[in-house]
This record gives structure tokens, C-alpha cells and sequence, in this order.
């Protein structure tokens, strides 16, 4: 991210950062959503292929396992939540950061284009050359 390269100080680096770490997490419980998912599809194998004497022990450990996919999914839910609000404060900052640079990309322009007298020596801000 570009704004990574304005300092740690500032507000812009911050709140990337807090993206990335953000995007981290939900990566994170992402693969334990994944790694519960599967652990529950191998319980259930037994049961799709007909194997009635695994299928009680099947069931038996997918009770056990069901809670823990629903607490991956919570987390999961609440990283995305994380990473959203991450993503919102990021963004309200870069319209202040690119107002900010155009103000001052103009101001550095018209400075340039003065001559020594003072005179605008290049295209007004009104023409087409602006």
C-alpha cells in the first residue's frame, strides 16, 4: 500500500496498517473455517459410503466438532467486521491525503510558473494547458 510509505506516524500509515493486519486475521480464521470444514466432511465419509458402524462414531465427534466450526465462524464474522471498519477508516482518510496533495501540487505549479516579475509565465488554471 502506498501509504505505508508516509511515515508510521502518520494517521495514513496507521490505517493501513490496520488494514493489512485486519486482512491478516480474517485470512487467519478463513483457514480455520477451512481446516473445521474438513475435519467435519472426513467424520462424515464413513456415512456417505454406507458404513453404519462409523456413522455413530461419525456423529458422535461431529457433535463435538459442530461447536467449534460455529466459534471459526463467529470469529470469522467478526475479523471480516474488523477488516470492513478497517477499510472505511482508510478510505475516509484518502480523500483528505489527495485533497491535501492536489492543493498543494497547484500551489507548487503556480509557483513555478511565476517569473521573476511575478507575471504567470505558463497556462491559467482556466485554460486548457491546466
Amino acid at each position: 500500500m502506498p501509504a505505508l510509505a508516509h511515515g508510521p506516524e502518520g494517521p495514513l500509515h496507521q490505517a493501513a496498517t490496520r488494514v493489512i493486519e485486519a486482512a491478516a486475521a480474517l485470512d487467519e480464521r478463513h483457514e480455520s473455517v477451512l481446516n473445521a470444514v474438513q475435519r467435519a466432511q472426513r467424520l462424515l465419509e464413513g456415512t456417505g459410503h454406507g458404513e453404519v458402524g462409523r456413522a455413530q462414531v461419525s456423529y458422535a465427534l461431529l457433535r463435538t466438532a459442530l461447536p467449534d466450526l460455529g466459534d471459526g465462524l463467529a470469529q470469522q464474522d467478526r475479523a471480516y467486521s474488523q477488516l470492513v471498519e478497517s477499510l472505511s477508516a482508510y478510505r475516509r482518510l484518502c480523500p483528505r491525503l489527495s485533497l491535501l496533495n492536489t492543493r498543494a501540487i497547484r500551489a507548487t505549479g503556480r509557483a513555478r510558473r511565476r517569473g521573476p516579475t511575478g507575471t504567470t509565465t505558463g497556462p491559467s488554471p482556466g485554460s486548457a494547458g491546466w
